[in-house]
């Protein structure tokens, strides 16, 4: 625990001291006390407020609020001796076995209507920083501000001190700071006066945050309420899906079972009717392309067979005898050549000996080469003629080849035909399967009107659920203190209620110390 030990006071500009007055408090043990006479109102009472605003600030007077005392501040600065002001109050502080001088100094500047403070802790001539910030909690613990009337006090209060009417509550009072209770009322104050601000911020937003809160709880209401309809619309659609696919399984078996039945050949009747037609006239077309392909003039040729062959043959031998005549003819006119031009160079005798060879040679070639006058026409080529039955009698074997291909696929057409079943014996048969199929086409629908609805609840849900997201941000941002508040304001009325509970108990723990009431 720390002693503390005034030194001495030094005032400036304050009160009725101007200019800088220092009074040295120290004692010794030859002089214990000292003994400050003066006139009224020459300042005595002044440097008891100077003790107690230089040791605590605004809480050295007896309501604490900052207004007033800043108002007795100001009224205590003096006018005339400008705009600033300071109280500086000398300390022998023994903690921890040591001794330490400290100067506790508040200064004050007035600018127009404005006061700005200044204090420091001084030791050993240097401001301590750790030591100014901690002043406050050093000081309350060795004297809370609650008592300091106690013991700084005027004689002249003395009376007012000792009067039995106010001297229990002094010392309740006194009693509850040194048992800590005080700190229990200021905290409570505190949590009163917490809740009082809460109370008028919250009255001046509230209807804006309840229209806000309204519209958030009507935007969850549709959402739910879509959420739920997109669920139903969901399992409806599920349900409709699977009774269309009934539907359709049901429609292709029963239409599976019945074109065994014929219905096949009935749903192609026109189909093999118009097939049979087309056959028919395919086979008329080919019968008539047969008989025009077998009016060609040289198609008879072909029946001739060997005669044909024996025409060809002779026509053959009627060209190699024309070409050995052609060609003996020409040896002639080169022989004759010869001559002539051997005639002018060579003897009579060599002359006549090379007509002789050549003659001889012509012969020859003569003998070799059988020749008789032609027997059929120069314009009779069989060639020519092998051409055009060549292509009459491809022209022949492709009009039956169409005609015999037309003929089966009538053949087939009208077998088919003939197995297409009345109308009258499919009544039942297609009277069921239509049903079957408005089935399927009014499942169908239904499918489709409930993908529709899906689709318009989602767009719904998906609009709202954005709104919603964003009033809740907005919420969230722009009243978001309100909520800390709410909570805040429970916990301080929970916190006062343990208060009170809490200092119940700890005065009646401290039973002993209780104060008398019968002071004499």
């Amino acid at each position: 625990m720390a002693k503390i030990t005034f030194s001495s006071i030094s005032v400036e500009n304050f009160g009725p001291f101007r200019e800088r007055q220092f009074l040295d408090l120290s004692v010794s043990s030859s002089r214990s006390v000292i003994l400050v006479k003066a006139l009224n109102g020459s300042g005595k009472t002044t440097l008891l407020t100077a003790l107690q605003i230089g040791l605590y600030g605004a809480k050295g007077i007896g309501s604490g609020r900052r207004t007033d005392y800043e108002q007795l501040v100001q009224a205590l600065q003096r006018t005339d001796a400008g705009d600033h002001s300071s109280i500086s109050i000398g300390l022998i502080v023994d903690m921890g076995g040591g001794r330490k001088e400290i100067t506790v100094r508040r200064e004050w500047t007035r600018q127009r209507s404005a006061l700005n403070e200044t204090f420091s802790v001084i030791v050993d001539g240097t401001e301590d920083m750790d030591f100014t910030h901690a002043w406050d909690d050093f000081i309350g613990a060795i004297l809370p501000p609650e008592l300091v009337h106690l013991f700084l006090f005027d004689g002249e209060k003395i009376e007012a001190l000792a009067n039995p009417e106010r001297l229990p509550e002094l010392l309740r009072r006194a009693t509850e700071v040194f048992l800590g209770i005080g700190g229990i009322d200021v905290l409570g104050n505190d949590l009163r006066a917490v809740e009082r601000r809460a109370g008028l911020r919250n009255k001046e937003s509230s209807a804006e945050y309840q229209s806000e809160k309204n519209a958030l709880l009507d935007l969850e209401s549709q959402q739910k309420a879509l959420s739920q309809k997109h669920a139903n619309v969901l399992q409806e659609q599920a349900s409709a899906q699977n009774t269309l696919d009934q539907a359709r399984l049901s429609l292709e078996r029963y239409v599976a079972e019945a074109r065994r039945d014929g219905l096949t050949a009935y749903e192609q009747a026109a189909s093999i009717k118009s097939k049979a037609e087309s056959a028919n006239k395919r086979a008329n077309a080919a019968r008539s392309d047969l008989a025009e392909a077998m009016s060609d003039a040289v198609l008879p040729l072909a029946w001739l067979h060997k005669l044909w062959d024996r025409y060809e043959n002779e026509w053959e031998t009627d060209g190699r005898s024309r070409h050995a005549k052609l060609l003996s003819e020409e040896f002639k006119r080169r022989d004759r050549r010869l001559l002539t031009a051997l005639s002018k160079q060579v003897p009579g005798t060599s002359l006549e000996a090379v007509r002789s060879l050549l003659k001889r040679d012509l012969d020859q070639t003569t003998r070799s080469t059988q020749t008789r006058k032609p027997l059929l026409a120069p314009d009779g080529d069989p060639a020519d003629v092998a051409i055009r039955l060549k292509h009459a009698r491809l022209g022949v074997r492709e009009a039956i080849t169409s005609l015999d291909s037309a003929q089966r696929e009538l053949v087939q057409s009208e077998r088919a035909l003939g197995e297409v079943p009345a109308e009258e014996q499919l009544t039942e048969i297609l009277s069921r399967m239509h049903e079957k199929s408005h089935a399927v086409a009014t499942a169908e629908q239904h499918v489709m009107q409930l993908s529709a609805s899906l689709i318009e609840t989602t767009a719904s849900l998906n609009y709202v659920q954005t709104r919603l997201n964003a009033a809740q941000s907005r919420l969230n941002i722009d009243f978001r203190d309100r909520s800390i508040e709410a909570k805040g304001l429970e916990a301080a009325m929970r916190a006062r209620q343990a208060l009170s509970v809490f200092k119940g108990r700890l005065l009646a723990s401290k039973g002993p110390l209780a104060v008398r009431h019968d002071y004499r």
